[in-house]
């Protein structure tokens, strides 16, 4: 008798599981027939049944509408038939399968105009069997991102459709970068072709493209964005204004001396051949040059560079992508040339780190020439700029023996075939390379990880008389490994191996390989227990409770998470220091929660507008320090959901510092509301981003009501009066004509005797952006009309004292109840400056100490510190510890202000 699995898998051969039509209103027997398959489910039509109810069938490949709930637009399977239940889908996501997105057997007499609708589909795209003519019903799509799911990259399978001529795809704007989209468009009409945006769009994204069918290019020469298109026939009619070129771009002895005229060229749709010029010394005419591309496979590499005999430097400093298409065999080619290009290898390697395509130079790759050495250097403590040099490739990066460099202080070594040790600081047991030379730095290793290589641990040119006993604390292989070229007769030395995990690399599989070793008998690994695997949605690495430090530093973790593929719990939490990138991106989408060690917690670079971000928006809170460097973003609207920013320990270092950030405009943190630190000062530096950027009134708020010290704050109050709280903001003109419904005041209030009749105006203002200056008043006595003042902020750092109370006639008390934190900034405008009032506003020092405790201000009163004051009679006098007085003397508590003030400083040092 055939078991369950056994027979679904014979309906599968067969057909669709099919319910339809049916009145029941439960299906859950159903879910004995739920296997790991791949049968296409199709529930449909069955006007009781909510399918929603029942979460096995999510994953399922699961077609279903028309019941009384569906699993809508997920999956979607676009038929005549199921075309009427899908036009109100915005954004269509994948279940269980590879394409999120299925269209066929349509015709363009079918009323499509529900479709204009989708922004965006997460997960692959197939358009078959259709006569459309083009997929312009697809017109406002804007967003194609990965799945998320089991196969991790997303397919544009367009083929079989042959009156299909045009994509008209004019909105997308985002697709899946790294080689993670699959482009496969074939069999339709002879005349289908690409516009000049499409397959620029595609090409800048580096998808793998599988066409063995010729794509033409469309002939219209005009953009969208007005930028000058040309054919290039030659220079005689060349225009240097064209920034993008149509053709095979060549480069001879005949037309050397016009090459000039390329200055302006960023995109060639072509090949681009320079050879056998006389004259030509280097590139720099192609500067500018961003991408090259073409539509037809083709034997011949796209770029070629051969037999120039002057030529001595070749480098394309814009080009950030590959070739399209680049894949298996693809390269920049660049041979006998008379004089010598690459000197050395790192100058070969330079090139394709930069453009991110295989090169060859006479014939080799660049790998071919050796390892990538830095060793025996006595001096050397920073290896910052090597970071130019990474490319996801094969060569092996040696940096060994340099006893002032910490390797763990640069997170782009993760992403090499790094061996290291030797060094001040190395990434310890990754990536272990056991040699007679390297053995005595990995006699301490419980684990070892592999990080970018398949092997984890390769072991070679080792004789049984060396001293392996070390490995006798080995207990987890997480990665492959190679033992070769030894003399060994067993691998007893880790007879204590208990988890070897070859089922997850960081390529998706890991291997063992022994070979060449003419003594070797037996393994004698007797003590393997298990390996984890497999890894769901509810089963994760969980790493908790151990007396010691397992991840010191947030790659550590990183790495682990990254070569599994599986989920790490850290002490309960799962993520912990999150350094993000566009190579860590894809980890780190549902993380609601970062906490970390004393350092790093959240560091976040190189990101672009281009990525898609939107999995940051979970985030709610970060327990630590947070460093935002280096991206090409205009705003960190990615983290608009974030509230909370704290710290709950004592430590040298505590900083949100966004830097260097030439594009930043805005931060975008519309939610966030406390900014706080239990024992020490929090520190905010905000500096080298865009001339323009500037803070919203909320941002501004949250500063000012947080207490934050601002170390560096370049930035500009922006302009827009509108807020998501719908709290009402107004510049302040005057009193006279001021909206009794503003809370938030921007300028410089100012009160005198022409206008203090209006004062009670300002009693809803809770923040005033600016100043307030209250002075030469003849009847005000008290200052009850800012009763609901909370906290004054200025960006103005070199001018007077953001409160001023002075030279007011009638005036008898100042308080502002509301008011728990300084004038913002603090250590610029903190001082609330009361002067020359005809009344005594604080008689005795306890009446100056308790308004300067309430708000956490420094007051000068009459031009000296509370201090100065006399004690009331029959009083003792003030403690230091009873009352804060900050004009002159540092505030009590667990930490001084000064000197937690000193060591946050001393960090930003370090950091910058």
């Amino acid at each position: 008798m055939l078991s369950k699995p056994q027979l679904l898998s014979i309906i599968c051969l067969f057909s669709v599981p099919i319910v339809q039509g049916q009145r029941e209103q439960a299906c859950g027997k159903l879910q004995n027939f739920a296997n790991g398959d791949t049968c296409t489910w199709r529930i449909v039509k069955n006007p009781q049944l909510d399918i929603s109810s029942y979460e096995f069938l999510a994953y399922r490949r699961l077609e279903n509408y028309g019941n009384l709930k569906d699993y809508e637009c997920v999956n979607v399977r676009i038929t005549s038939e199921s075309l009427p239940y899908y036009s109100n889908c915005t954004s269509i996501n994948n279940g269980a399968e590879e394409k999120a997105l299925k269209i066929s057997n349509m015709s363009s007499s079918m009323d499509l105009t529900g479709f204009l609708k989708l922004k965006s589909v997460a997960g692959g795209i197939e358009i078959s069997n259709t006569d459309l003519v083009d997929l312009s019903f697809l017109k406002n799509l804007k967003i194609i991102d990965m799945p998320g799911g089991p196969t991790d990259r997303a397919t544009i399978e367009i083929q079989n459709n042959p009156n299909l001529k045009r994509l008209g795809w004019d909105s997308i704007t985002a697709l899946p970068t790294n080689g993670k989209l699959l482009l496969n468009i074939t069999k339709n009409h002879p005349e289908f072709c690409l516009t000049i945006e499409e397959v620029q769009k595609f090409a800048k994204v580096a998808p793998w493209f599988f066409n063995e069918d010729k794509i033409l290019l469309c002939p219209n020469l005009t953009r969208r964005d007005g930028q000058k298109v040309c054919n290039f026939d030659g220079f005689g009619s060349f225009e240097t204004d064209c920034r993008h070129v149509v053709g095979d771009v060549v480069i001879d002895e005949d037309n050397e001396k016009d090459v000039w005229m390329l200055e302006n060229v960023t995109y060639i749709y072509g090949s681009l051949i320079v050879r056998d010029t006389r004259e030509l010394a280097n590139l720099d005419f192609l500067s500018s040059l961003r991408l090259v591309m073409r539509l037809t496979k083709d034997e011949d590499q796209i770029i070629r560079v051969l037999s120039n005999k002057k030529l001595e430097q070749v480098i394309f400093p814009k080009m950030k992508t590959p070739p399209f298409p680049i894949g298996e065999g693809d390269f920049i080619d660049i041979d006998g040339n008379s004089l010598e290009i690459f000197k050395v290898q790192r100058e070969c390697i330079l090139i394709r780190a930069m453009t991110r395509a295989d090169v060859k130079y006479n014939g080799k790759g660049c790998c071919e020439f050796g390892e990538f050495v830095v060793a025996d250097n006595p001096n050397l403590t920073d290896i910052e700029r090597l970071r130019l040099f990474r490319n996801s490739d094969g060569c092996t990066w040696r940096i060994v023996r340099n006893p002032r460099l910490d390797t763990t202080s640069y997170e782009f070594l993760i992403w090499v075939n790094l061996e290291n040790y030797g060094n001040l600081k190395d990434y310890g047991c990754s990536n272990v390379r056991i040699t007679s030379e390297s053995l005595p730095y990995y006699s301490n290793c419980t684990s070892i990880n592999d990080g970018s290589e398949e092997k984890a641990v390769k072991i070679s040119r080792i004789s049984s008389s060396m001293n392996l006993t070390g490995f006798l604390k080995l207990r987890k292989i997480a990665g492959g490994i190679e033992v070769s070229n030894t003399d060994l007769e067993d691998l007893s030395f880790m007879k204590n191996l208990k988890v070897l995990d070859v089922s997850r690399g960081i390529m998706g599989r890991a291997t063992i390989e022994l070979q060449n070793n003419p003594n070797l008998k037996r393994l004698g690994w007797d003590s393997i227990t298990t390996k984890p695997f497999p890894f769901g949605d509810d089963n994760f690495i969980d790493i908790d409770g151990n007396s010691l430090e397992i991840f010191k530093v947030q790659k550590e973790c990183m790495l682990i998470r990254a070569m599994t593929k599986a989920k790490v719990k850290y002490n309960g939490n799962e993520c912990v220091n999150v350094y993000i990138t566009p190579e860590s991106l894809p980890y780190y989408t549902n993380c609601t929660h970062i906490t970390g060690g004393d350092q790093g917690v959240l560091k976040i670079a190189n990101l672009t507008d281009s990525l898609n971000l939107s999995g940051l928006l979970s985030l709610k809170k970060v327990e630590g320090n947070i460093e935002i460097f280096e991206n090409q973003v205009s705003n960190l609207s990615f983290l608009s959901n974030l509230e909370n920013v704290s710290k709950d320990y004592l430590s040298i270092y505590n900083l949100t510092h966004i830097h260097n950030n030439p594009d930043l405009k805005r931060l975008g943190w519309d939610s966030i509301k406390k900014m706080v630190s239990k024992f020490d000062i929090y520190t905010v530096s905000i500096h080298d981003n865009h001339p323009d950027f500037c803070l919203t009134t909320r941002e501004l708020q949250t500063f000012a009501e947080n207490d934050v010290y601002v170390y560096n704050l370049e930035a500009k109050l922006c302009a827009d009066l509108e807020r998501k709280d719908g709290e009402k903001i107004c510049n302040f003109v005057d009193l006279t004509s001021l909206d009794l419904k503003c809370q938030h005041l921007i300028g410089e209030v100012n009160i005198n005797n022409e206008n203090e009749d209006y004062s009670w105006k300002l009693e809803n203002i809770t923040n005033i952006y600016g100043s307030i200056v209250v002075q030469y008043t003849e009847k005000l006595t008290d200052l009850n009309f800012l009763r609901n003042l909370r906290a004054v902020a200025s960006l103005n750092y070199d001018g007077p004292p953001s409160i001023q109370i002075n030279h007011n006639r009638m005036l008898q008390t100042v308080t502002l109840p509301n008011m728990k934190v300084p004038p913002f900034p603090k250590f610029k405008s903190g001082v609330i400056e009361i002067n020359g009032n005809s009344m005594e506003i604080f008689k005795y020092l306890k009446d100056c100490l308790l308004f300067q405790t309430q708000t956490k201000s420094s007051v000068k009163y009459n031009g000296k510190s509370c201090k100065k004051l006399p004690v009331a009679p029959g009083k003792q006098p003030v403690k230091d510890t009873d009352y804060e007085d900050e004009y002159e003397v540092e505030p009590s508590g667990n930490l001084s202000y000064s000197a937690s003030l000193i060591i946050s400083l001393l960090m930003i040092l370090v950091v910058l």
